[in-house]
């Protein structure tokens, strides 16, 4: 199995909640966090294979919708899901939807169900203990004996 490449470039509050749910797929997703916008431009224009992308919408003082627009311009197998804040207007929104910049919208705060959910959707990964339900059933059964 091969493994595929997630960047991930957030605040470091929402880097610290989404490691521990992308920690339940180490084995089938590598992940490279970006602090700054500039540094995930550089690693997008050095051709760096990724997947998806989760884009913190209050990253800095520019505009994050620009930035996820000329991102899927240049390279439009890259899938991207924005995490945007209450503050966020709708016509911003809009905006990006319309594009079709985004595969996704993650409103801030997000349980671990919609990260899986989006990341089972978009990079086609299962998180190992969601991957056979019945393993998990047999498990939990009793056997009586008489």
């Amino acid at each position: 199995m091969t493994t595929k490449q997630m960047f991930v470039c957030c605040r470091k509050t929402i880097y610290q909640q989404l490691s521990l749910i992308i920690k339940e797929y180490n084995k089938q997703i590598d992940v490279r966090y970006f602090g700054r916008t500039s540094e995930l431009e550089e690693a997008i224009q050095r051709e760096e294979e990724c997947c998806m992308l989760m884009l913190d919408t209050l990253m800095e003082k520019r505009s994050i919708f620009e930035l996820a627009i000329k991102i899927k311009q240049n390279c439009p197998e890259i899938n991207i899901l924005l995490l945007i804040s209450s503050d966020t207007t709708k016509d911003e929104l809009v905006e990006v939807i319309e594009a079709k910049a985004v595969c996704g919208v993650l409103l801030i705060p997000f349980t671990s169900s919609q990260v899986e959910a989006y990341m089972t959707r978009i990079c086609g990964v299962v998180n190992a203990e969601t991957e056979n339900p019945l393993q998990a059933k047999k498990a939990n059964v009793r056997k009586h004996t008489f």
